[in-house]
């Protein structure tokens, strides 16, 4: 085995122990998904009703911010 086989698999390794260390719970994260989805909706309206309109910025942003949003919920929930 080579060194570059060998620091491969000692960074697939430890990236495999951090993704373990990640605090998940799957049931949560779909219920905390729920509420992001619907903190959206909101985001939406309120993006309506102050600039009349919805561009393709929005929607991407929306895109990445709400599995965020749900993630920080499902925390947040977790340390309750």
């Amino acid at each position: 085995m080579c060194q570059e086989e060998r620091s491969g698999s000692i960074a697939a390794s430890f990236l495999q122990v951090l993704i373990q260390m990640i605090p998940f719970d799957k049931a949560i994260f779909a219920d905390s998904l729920k509420h992001a989805v619907i903190l959206a909706g909101i985001g939406f309206l309120v993006i309506q009703l102050i600039w009349g309109e919805i561009i393709i910025d929005d929607l991407i942003g929306m895109f990445f911010a709400i599995p965020l949003i749900a993630y920080m919920i499902h925390i947040i929930r977790l340390f309750k």
